[in-house]
C-alpha cells in the first residue's frame, strides 16, 4: 500500500478508533506522514519510542499513600454511631509526564493521536503493559481520555531487522497494514517539493532506487479473522460507507484479511432484499426464493429483521396523525405483510422464525402477540414462547 492510500487508510482508522500498527521498512516516511496527519487533523501527537522505554515509562513509578478504612462498631449514649478508623500505608502509582500531557491537552478540548513507534523493538514487559492500552484506554491505574487514537508502527520480521514477531493475542488487537514506496506517490508529495529536476527525473526512470530489494515478508501472516475483528470491521465500515470501494477494502483487509474482506464487498454488489420491501408488500418469501441466492438472501433479511424491527418500522410511510383511523389501517397493513413473511419463513427456515420471535418479544411483545392472535401457524410454531408472553400482560 502506497504512503497516499495509507494516509486515507489511518484516517479512517482514526475516525472508527480502531487502533492500527504500521508496517513498513525504514526510511519510507511513516512518521513523517503521521505527523502531517494529524495536524491536518487537528490532533496533538504524542510520539514514544517504545524502543527506547521502560514498563514504568507507560504506567509510573510507585508512590506511598495513606489510606483509611472506616469501621462502625456501635452506638454511643446519643444513639450516634461510634467510628473505627483504620489507617494503611498503600500504594499508588504517579502518572508518567506524558500521560499528563494527554490529559491537559484533553482539557483544552484538543484530541491526542498516540504514536507508538518501533513497537516490534520494545522488550516484552513494555509490550504487555500497551495491552490494556490498545483496547481500553488504560495503563495500570491511568484512564486516558475516549478522545484518544492510537497508532503503532515497526519494520517486518525479516532477517534486515533485529525485532520481536507478535504473538496471536498482541495481534488481534490491531489492524495492520503494510506501507510501501510508489515512485508516482513519492514523486507527486516529495521529490516535486523538494528535490533537484535531475534526481526526479532519475527515480520516475528507475524507481527501484528508492529502496533496494528486501525480505520479503506477507502482512496477511498476522492478520487474525476473530470476533474482535469483526468489531473492528463494523467500526470502519459505518465511517468509510460502502462507496469508496478501494478505500474500504484496504481498511477491511487491515482487521479481518483480504479473503473476508473482499467476500463482505462483493455481498455489497447483491441486490438484497430489504425489510422495508417485506413490510410495504412489495415482495414476499417465494418471490424471494425464486433467485439463484435467495436462501443467501432470506437468511439476511431475517436477521434484519429479528435486530432492526421496531414499532416505529410499521408505522413508516405515513402522514396520518398517530391514532387516526387511516393510521391504524396503514400500521395493520405492514403488520400482515410482517406476519405473512413470518408465515412463509415457517418451512424455509423454521428456526429463524423462532429466533425472531424470541428477539421480537423482548422488544415489541405486542407485535409478538398479534403475531400469535392473528396467524394459528405461527401460533403453533412458537408454542413455547406463549406462556412467557401471557406473564407479560
Amino acid at each position: 500500500m502506497n504512503i497516499k492510500l495509507g494516509q486515507k487508510v489511518v484516517r479512517a482508522f482514526i475516525e472508527a478508533d480502531v487502533p492500527l500498527h504500521l508496517w513498513g521498512f525504514a526510511g519510507i516516511g511513516k512518521s513523517t506522514f503521521l505527523e502531517d496527519l494529524a495536524r491536518e487533523m487537528g490532533y496533538h501527537l504524542m510520539d514514544l519510542r517504545l524502543a527506547t522505554q521502560e514498563v514504568s515509562d507507560l504506567i509510573g513509578v510507585p508512590k506511598v499513600v495513606e489510606k483509611e478504612i472506616k469501621t462502625i462498631t456501635g452506638r454511643d449514649e446519643n444513639d450516634n454511631p461510634v467510628v473505627k478508623i483504620e489507617r494503611y500505608l498503600a500504594t499508588k502509582w504517579a502518572a508518567p509526564d506524558w500521560v499528563i500531557e494527554v490529559y491537559e491537552k484533553a482539557a483544552q478540548g484538543i484530541p491526542t493521536l498516540l504514536f507508538l513507534d518501533e513497537m516490534d523493538r520494545a522488550v516484552r514487559e513494555v509490550i504487555q503493559a500497551s495491552y490494556q492500552l490498545t483496547l481500553k484506554k488504560m495503563l495500570h491505574e491511568h484512564q486516558l481520555p475516549n478522545t484518544l487514537r492510537i497508532v503503532a508502527a515497526g519494520n517486518p520480521p525479516t532477517d534486515e531487522y533485529m525485532v520481536d514477531t507478535f504473538d496471536v493475542s498482541m495481534c488481534t488487537r490491531w489492524g495492520h497494514v503494510m506501507i510501501d514506496v510508489d515512485a508516482d506517490v513519492w514523486l507527486e508529495q516529495f521529490g516535486s517539493k523538494h528535490c533537484h529536476g535531475d534526481i526526479n527525473g532519475f527515480i520516475a526512470t528507475n524507481p527501484k532506487a528508492l529502496r533496494r530489494e528486501s525480505a520479503k515478508w506477507d502482512v496477511n501472516t498476522i492478520r487474525t479473522n476473530t470476533p474482535r475483528g469483526i468489531e473492528f470491521m463494523d467500526r470502519l465500515y459505518k465511517v468509510i460507507g460502502p462507496n469508496d470501494k478501494t478505500l474500504l477494502r484496504a481498511c477491511l483487509s487491515a482487521v479481518v484479511g483480504s479473503a473476508t474482506a473482499t467476500q463482505f464487498i462483493d455481498s455489497l454488489d447483491k441486490d438484497w432484499v430489504r425489510l422495508e420491501d417485506i413490510l410495504s408488500g412489495k415482495i414476499t418469501v417465494p418471490d424471494i426464493l425464486q433467485d439463484a441466492d435467495g436462501n443467501l438472501k432470506l437468511t439476511r433479511l431475517a436477521y434484519d429483521a429479528m435486530h432492526s424491527l421496531s414499532a416505529e418500522h410499521l408505522e413508516l410511510g405515513t402522514k396520518a396523525k398517530k391514532g387516526s383511523a387511516e393510521f391504524k389501517r396503514h400500521r395493520n397493513e405492514r403488520e400482515d405483510n410482517f406476519i405473512r413473511f413470518m408465515e412463509d419463513m415457517c418451512s424455509a427456515k423454521k428456526d429463524l422464525v423462532v429466533a425472531i420471535a424470541k428477539t421480537i418479544g423482548t422488544k415489541e411483545p405486542v407485535l409478538l402477540r398479534a403475531m400469535i392472535l392473528k396467524s394459528k401457524q405461527l401460533s403453533k410454531t412458537i408454542a413455547g414462547l406463549t406462556a412467557d408472553l401471557n406473564r407479560m400482560f
